[in-house]
């Protein structure tokens, strides 16, 4: 197979897009236009806090709405299910640490924005309102602002049973450093 240098640019010119104008009409369908009949939809309940206790959850408020189906949090979520591994392998010594946990703060939450709950509906716009009926009770803890803040000794731990917010480290030493720079 021989293949030519083209002398063509692509840059400054307008390609025939094969399927553009179903684009420019929208009528291209998107993986969120595919909703199965009968499928619930979610809507998240975080936490404003950088850290905190969670103290009590309420959820009748939210229940009491149309089309609301279920609110769950945490601790009902730690019951039925295992935490979530890892993303990657902590080297040694940090092997097999966890990491926040579970989907959902169990009795803590490690940074703002963290979901304690989760509001399950008939509608995106019902758990939306939903959501925002749930009322958790909170005692904001001391939290890290900064990941060099979190480095300092003095730092609260973010991760319950950790010993420092160091997640890792290691050394590599491997080829001319040297040389790759002046490359």
């Amino acid at each position: 197979m021989t293949v030519e240098n083209s002398t063509k640019t692509w840059i400054g010119s307008s390609p025939t897009r094969l399927n553009g104008l179903a684009y420019t009409k929208g009528q291209v369908r998107y993986s969120a236009d595919l909703i199965p009949a009968g499928s619930l939809h979610v809507a998240l309940v975080r936490s404003p806090f950088r850290r905190a206790a969670i103290k009590t959850i309420s959820k009748d408020r939210a229940l009491e709405m149309e089309g609301v189906v279920a609110v769950v949090d945490g601790a009902e979520i730690a019951a039925v299910s295992d935490p979530v591994p890892p993303a990657f392998p902590f080297p040694p010594p940090n092997t097999g640490r966890p990491v926040l946990g579970h989907c959902l703060a169990v009795e803590l939450t490690s940074y703002a924005g963290q979901a304690v709950g989760a509001v399950f509906a008939k509608a995106p716009h019902a758990a939306a309102a939903a959501a925002e009926r749930v009322e958790i009770d909170y005692e904001e803890l001391v939290g890290v602002e900064t990941a060099e803040e979190g480095l300092l000794p003095s730092s609260p731990i973010v991760h319950e049973g950790w010993t420092s917010n160091v997640v890792g480290e290691d050394r590599i030493f491997a080829g001319d450093t040297e040389l790759a720079f002046r490359h």
